[in-house]
């Protein structure tokens, strides 16, 4: 052995320090996915998305808190029990109704949507309420569970700009498409 050399064993002990030294600890574990049942509207989800978090889930009431860049909004999910034929088209127009009744309405159009239950429809309107220009998105689409009921999302947040439209909706047709029957 040469005096400007180490002994094998202490060699070896000290480069497996130096790999050691040299990883990145490991990332910490994602958090465990939000998981959202209502017996009561005949709903499911499974891994709640991004964005949205539990506020009421009793009974008829499924509400989400909804983050966005203008503000914490409410996002509703309503179930309507009656037995008539719906349709998504019509259930919009009305809603652009009464969008357009409320105070200094800007009524923003609507979107044609295709839905893991069939055909539904987005319409987006805004207004003026207390000083506050409010923003509102209602989503009508036919139950997860193939039976033919409606089932509306309304999602209502301080208006933005286009941007922010965008990114909620893009939002709002996550959780629409998390929505199963159970």
């Amino acid at each position: 052995m040469n005096r400007h050399t180490l002994p094998r064993p202490i060699a070896l002990a000290l480069a497996l320090l130096v790999v050691a030294a040299c990883k990145k600890p490991a990332p910490p574990p994602a958090p465990e996915p939000v998981r959202v049942e209502n017996a009561t509207l005949g709903l499911f989800i499974g891994a709640l998305p991004d964005g949205f978090r539990v506020e009421s889930n009793d009974g008829e009431t499924l509400r989400f808190a909804s983050d966005g860049a203008t503000g914490a909004g409410t996002l509703t999910v309503a179930i309507d029990r009656s037995s008539r034929s719906v349709n998504v088209v019509e259930e919009a127009k009305s809603a652009q109704k009464e969008l357009e009744a409320l105070p200094e309405a800007t009524f923003a159009g609507g979107n044609e949507l295709v839905t893991p239950a069939g055909a539904g429809y987005a319409v987006r309107g805004s207004w003026s309420e207390g000083g506050v220009r409010i923003e509102e998105r209602r989503i009508f689409a036919l139950h997860p569970d193939g039976s033919g009921r409606l089932i509306t999302l309304v999602d209502r947040y301080p208006a933005g700009d286009a941007a922010n439209a965008r990114d909620r909706f893009g939002r709002e047709l996550a959780l629409l498409s998390a929505l199963e029957a159970p």
